[in-house]
């Protein structure tokens, strides 16, 4: 009988084998260890658990620190006496197993449940136990901790055996410790009864702030695999690199200097906030000769749209005594003005380049809540994240290093204001705490707001200063985030005209869903320059918009009418010239149509809606724009970016939360012919959308038997050759099949003739097979082919006339699955 599985060979029990054998095995093995982990892995089986036994004695009789998990707590429970008084033992129950091992030790059932922890671990002789949960509870029957930090929120299965393992590293970490301590004989800072306890913590800690991290940026997708990778980020966010942060001895130590409440400095001191390579610096008090910049910015269109409660009457008179006001009620407010450090080498963007700062500051709740408004010239040019990343320093920093000392700060934007949405949970992680219902008046009419906040350990600890630290130094190294020539074309700053815009709510609607499309481009993969035109002619674009749909959809109409008397004639035509009966359907219109006949020998074929839809292809390359369905699973994230190499010219995008409205409008503003969304079903990619702009059509694919690149033997041997691939259509001989044909084909540019790239798309009873190879000649004729993958099989279902967002476009056809004959017949 083979060795079980997990089990060393060596250890494994046999007849040939006697138990001093195994004793002397285990115990040369145990020697070269600094922790022992039982329980992952281990099983239930006889032979397993007496392996888990001799492990758990000989460690406890050579004083080894043992972590016990899983299977190990099975045997715990069972043979609770050979832990009996072991302070040199953690125990990592989940709700179940720390349930069993209640009823083993006899731990009264009425107990309060936050005290059942330390109950047990007395119980157990003042055993270490960590008790996993929604907050981890870890005590020592002495002391009890809390850790309640957040976590992600997916618990997936393993991701006790990399607290287990975290705990064990912590506890060989101690063990170290205590010899060194031991050898020199100092009394250290670290009493050694408190390691398990102290490794336990740190353990709890890094478990779930790399748990955190993996589900921001996978989400409901993420693995276990996926947390390992980021347990080495959590601890340099809780730690440091070395340590530096200590963050455990500050958790177990801290200060007894009672905490003040935010001071107020002298209104004769001045406030200058900069980073050391940064481009902008935040001044307090604010300067009186900024007055009529702010005037400027408060009265521009589209911060108006985007704080809809502001009058676009205010006077400069209004913006200095409001300035006056709030320099003078410091405990209050703290408002900083935004200017650029280098003011010589900005000569193209304006003096005042935004306001930030605290309004309702609370010294007694230690709480306060941020805003910010930028000029429009330098939006998404990473200046915003630069400005809050000073002033969410400044106000969490303590007292003592010249701060305000804050525990919370909130933020409250509009309901639509889709951009500082997106920022608040994207960029700096913000939690949305609610909807604030009807809370700004705008005109005649009330709008949501939803809130934010973050908290100081949030801050310092969660990540969000690292995260928005690495955000704002790519925009300080990388200046193509502004581009330059949108920055010098200045918006019109006309009152009057913001007075006009504010008066209506469509076009103010029309306004932030325009500066929620500029948002949407500002920190994903896509390198994609941001249209910008001045808002006096943004009305003019969206009617020419509007009119550009109306005339598209009029032609088509035409053309419908032009095809049918076409093919009308035709038969008329063939009845003549073979002097057959004309058909039943061309009697009523025989003679209509005869009196034209003599004129139509030399009319061509109509125009078909192709020479519409893609008169540009072929001279201009397709520009395409591939993201995903929301929340999407690591394997479809994966899938995107594998698509990204099959379309030339493609560029991928994070989805976030933007709508079908948001990526349209983004695509128009941006010039990208052709948007390819793709969905999931539990993991598993299912459909594809390919939308072409700007109107249409739009294809709906199914997606069968994705197989991705990673997947394939070509992966690692082999990289992704980016030459215009030639392209193979198969089994496409209907009207249909060429429509599909041709909305396939055009989203490839013109290849090379000697590009040795090419992509097939074969037809099977209408189901298309896409296989992506590259060639090589061996002979004059012969070549072997590579696959590179991906490969997948689609079947379209549904085309419409318009754009994805276009819920009332008409549809050209659908697959009827329901029809008598739908199992016979072959559209494509």
């Amino acid at each position: 009988m083979p060795p079980t599985p997990n089990v060393p060979e060596t250890l494994t029990p046999s007849r040939n084998r006697t138990a001093s054998s195994l004793q002397t095995q285990m115990e040369g093995l145990l020697q070269r260890l600094h922790v022992v982990v039982v329980g992952p892995g281990l099983g239930r089986e006889e032979r397993t658990q007496s392996i888990g036994r001799l492990a758990l004695e000989t460690a406890k009789a050579q004083e080894k620190y043992v972590v016990i998990d899983a299977d190990g707590l099975w045997l715990i429970q069972n043979e609770p006496h050979l832990i009996q008084g072991y302070k040199r033992a953690v125990l990592t129950p989940n709700v179940v197993e720390f349930k069993r091992l209640c009823d083993a030790m006899n731990v009264p059932k009425d107990s309060p449940p936050d005290q059942l922890a330390s109950i047990l671990a007395n119980a157990f002789g003042n055993v270490t136990i960590l008790q996993k949960g929604p907050s981890d509870i870890i005590s020592n029957g002495t002391r009890t901790e809390v850790i309640d930090i957040t976590g992600g929120l997916k618990r997936v299965g393993g991701q006790g055996d990399i607290l287990s393992g975290v705990v064990g590293t912590f506890l060989a970490w101690g063990k170290n410790y205590e010899d060194q301590e031991r050898k020199e004989s100092n009394v250290g800072d670290i009493a050694l009864q408190d390691i398990p306890l102290l490794a336990s913590v740190g353990g709890s800690y890094i478990t779930r702030t790399a748990s955190r991290i993996a589900f921001g940026r996978l989400g409901r997708g993420v693995l276990t695999s996926d947390m390992v990778g980021e347990v080495g980020t959590a601890y340099s966010q809780i730690f440091g690199e070395k340590g530096e942060k200590g963050f455990i001895q500050k958790t177990f130590h801290p200060p007894t200097v009672p905490r003040q409440q935010p001071s107020v400095p002298a209104m004769s001191q001045e406030i200058r906030l900069s980073l050391p390579n940064g481009r902008i610096e935040l001044v307090w008090p604010p300067p009186p000769e900024d007055d009529p910049d702010t005037h400027a910015l408060y009265t521009h269109p589209s911060i108006l749209a985007a704080l809809p409660f502001w009058s676009a009457s205010t006077t400069l008179e209004q913006i200095s005594a409001r300035r006056k006001k709030r320099t003078n009620d410091p405990a209050n407010y703290r408002d900083f003005r935004i200017h650029h450090r280098f003011p010589s080498q900005a000569s193209h963007l304006p003096h005042l380049l935004g306001t930030v700062g605290y309004i309702s500051l609370s010294s007694e709740n230690c709480a306060a809540e941020a805003g910010i408004i930028i000029a429009p010239e330098v939006h998404r040019g990473g200046y915003a994240s630069e400005a809050m990343l000073l002033l969410l320093e400044y106000g969490f920093k303590s007292i003592e290093e010249g701060g305000l000392g804050m525990n919370r700060i909130q933020f409250t934007t509009a309901a639509m204001n889709g951009a500082m949405r997106g920022w608040l949970e994207s960029a700096l992680g913000a939690t949305q705490e609610g909807t604030l219902r009807e809370a700004w008046k705008s005109g005649e009419e009330y709008i949501d707001a939803i809130g934010y906040s973050i908290l100081r350990r949030e801050w310092y600890e969660g990540g969000a200063k690292e995260r928005l630290e690495r955000r704002v130094q790519i925009a300080i190294e990388n200046n193509s985030l502004l581009d330059q020539n949108r920055s010098k074309q200045i918006y019109d700053d006309s009152a009057q005209y913001g007075r006009a815009i504010a008066g209506g709510d469509e076009e103010k609607y029309k306004l932030i869903s325009n500066r929620g499309t500029h948002g949407l481009l500002q920190a994903h993969d896509c390198q994609i320059s941001s249209h910008s035109t001045p808002q006096r002619s943004l009305v003019a674009m969206l009617r020419r918009q509007a009119r550009e749909r109306r005339e598209y959809i009029y032609r088509k109409a035409l053309e419908s009418q032009e095809q049918q008397i076409y093919e009308r004639k035709q038969l008329l035509k063939e009845s003549l010239a073979t002097g057959k009966r004309l058909p039943t359907e061309l009697k009523k219109d025989a003679q209509k149509l005869a009196k034209d006949y003599a004129y139509d020998e030399s009319q061509s074929v109509p125009r078909d809606h192709l020479d519409d839809e893609y008169q540009k292809a072929g001279i201009l390359d397709p520009k395409i724009l591939i993201t995903t369905c929301r929340d999407p699973s690591s394997r479809l994230t994966q899938f995107a970016k594998e698509l990204r190499f099959v379309f030339p010219n493609a560029h991928r995008l994070n989805r976030g939360r933007y709508d079908m409205d948001d990526l349209a409008g983004a695509c128009r503003a941006n010039e990208i012919t052709d948007l390819i969304i793709v969905h999931e079903h539990r993991g598993q990619p299912n459909a594809m959308v390919v939308s072409h702009f700007p109107h249409g059509p739009t294809v709906y694919f199914t997606l069968n038997n994705v197989v991705l690149r990673h997947d394939t033997d070509a992966w690692g041997n082999s990289t992704v050759s980016e030459q215009y691939p030639h392209l193979i259509f198969d089994g496409f001989s209907s009207r249909l099949g060429n429509r599909v044909m041709a909305v396939l084909k055009f989203l490839f540019p013109v290849p090379k003739e000697d590009s040795k790239r090419v992509m097939t798309f074969a037809n099977r009873s209408d189901f298309i097979s896409f296989r992506h190879h590259v060639f090589v000649k061996t002979s004059h004729k012969e070549v072997q082919l590579a696959e590179v993958g991906p490969r997948f099989e689609m079947k379209p279902y549904e085309i419409r006339l318009g754009t994805v967002e276009a819920k009332t476009a008409d549809r050209e056809w659908v697959l009827s699955n329901f029809t008598r004959t739908a199992k016979k017949r072959r559209y494509l």
